[in-house]
Order: structure tokens, then sequence, then C-alpha cells
């Protein structure tokens, strides 16, 4: 059987986004305290989507405290905080 295994995004709680707000959806991952991981059939899986780093909002190591993962790439020991879906 085959298996993904995925990182799970969270929608920004009260960003107001949409054509007539002139804003794009918002979203982050979420705390590793909750069910962060998990896997997926990957047949479910969105194969392509552009994200772009809301640079203003920062970087945050407190997403995932945990020092090194296999979550982050190249050694990386933060996340940027937010992301922007880009439609």
């Amino acid at each position: 059987m085959e298996t993904l295994w995925v990182r799970w995004f969270g929608v920004m709680p009260g960003h107001q986004w949409g054509i007539k707000k002139a804003c794009l959806p918002k979203i982050g991952f979420i705390p590793d305290t909750s069910d962060a991981f998990g896997f997926l059939d990957p047949s479910l899986m969105l194969h392509a989507c552009h994200l772009i780093p809301a640079f203003a909002e920062g970087h945050t190591d407190s997403l995932l405290p945990c020092g090194p993962s296999i979550a982050r790439e190249n050694g990386d020991l933060d996340n940027w905080t937010v992301y922007y879906i880009d439609m």
C-alpha cells in the first residue's frame, strides 16, 4: 500500500480574503502539539500549489520546536510563519 507522509497546514484564523477584499488566502503550519503530521492516500493529494511566504510575518521556531527535522529542508531550524496561496 502506498502512503504519503504529510505535514498539515491550517487556515489563518480571522484573515479575510477574496477578490472583493483584494487579499490572497493565508495558511500556516499547525503546531506540533496537535496532529501536525499524518499519512494520506497519494491519490487524494493535491499535486501542485504555489505558496508564497508572507515575508513581513517573519520566521518562527515555535511550530516545530524539536530541533532538526525531516520536515525541514537543508537543516533549517525555523519556518516561515505564514504563507499566501497564490491564485
